[in-house]
């Protein structure tokens, strides 16, 4: 609760979270010991480990022990309340925030993306009105996509598929800012090849020469991953 925002205060603000953080587990620990039975506490448990994660990633660490117990904490917490929406719905963004750093590591995320997008699906089914999971679910299939772009395979209908995801969540809740803006990450992707695929063989040649001079500027592969399948395609 309180101890667990502090940790989250803390590294918002670039600060060693650590004594705050052991202040919080230990707090945890004896609930869970007072009342193993309950969803909540397990969930709260993993809550401060996925952020102790985020505190290993703004270092340049490996957040995988964290995101490991933090997942191992939400299968606990589902097989005690496994109706609950919310801790599917936890479980799915851990679980892609997880694939998303396996994705930038260069390892395969793709299991983990599929059991983040399962989870997403199960709670959207559950609670057919949770705009962020619908939201979960389009930015998870674009991560798909990107997992086959990096790999140089066609992401098919990924992209589309995407889209169609945000654009229920916008039919809940029109006014969602996160769902406009993740929209707009994805159109963003499906817009590039249309545009690529008229150009001519000169051009291809200049998007090419354009695409490896903003590497040699400073730009990380993906931002033009996309771009660059779609040229090879």
């Amino acid at each position: 609760g309180i101890r667990t925002n502090l940790v989250k205060r803390a590294i918002a603000e670039g600060r060693d979270p650590t004594a705050w953080a052991e202040s919080a587990l230990a707090d945890l620990e004896h609930a869970l010991g007072l009342d193993p039975d309950r969803g909540e506490p397990w969930a709260a448990r993993a809550d401060l480990r996925e952020t102790l994660g985020v505190w290993a990633r703004t270092r340049g660490g490996d957040p995988t022990r964290e995101y490991e117990a933090a997942a191992a904490d939400l299968a606990r917490g589902i097989e005690r309340d496994p109706q609950s929406i919310m801790m599917r719905f936890r479980r799915g963004e851990l679980l892609r925030n997880w694939g998303v750093f396996e994705m930038h590591s260069g390892r395969d995320a793709t299991p983990r993306l599929e059991a983040a997008l399962a989870d997403y699906e199960w709670a959207s089914a559950h609670g057919p009105k949770l705009v962020e999971a619908l939201i979960g679910m389009g930015r998870t299939r674009s991560d798909l996509g990107q997992v086959l772009a990096n790999a140089g395979r066609d992401p098919g209908d990924r992209y589309r598929h995407a889209l169609t995801c945000i654009e229920r969540a916008l039919e809940v809740a029109p006014g969602s800012a996160a769902a406009w803006h993740a929209r707009g990450e994805v159109e963003r992707m499906n817009a590039l090849e249309p545009g690529i695929q008229a150009l001519t063989d000169e051009g291809l040649r200049e998007k090419t020469l354009e695409l490896r001079k903003r590497l040699k500027e400073g730009a990380v592969l993906n931002d033009v991953v996309h771009e660059a399948f779609a040229v090879v395609r």
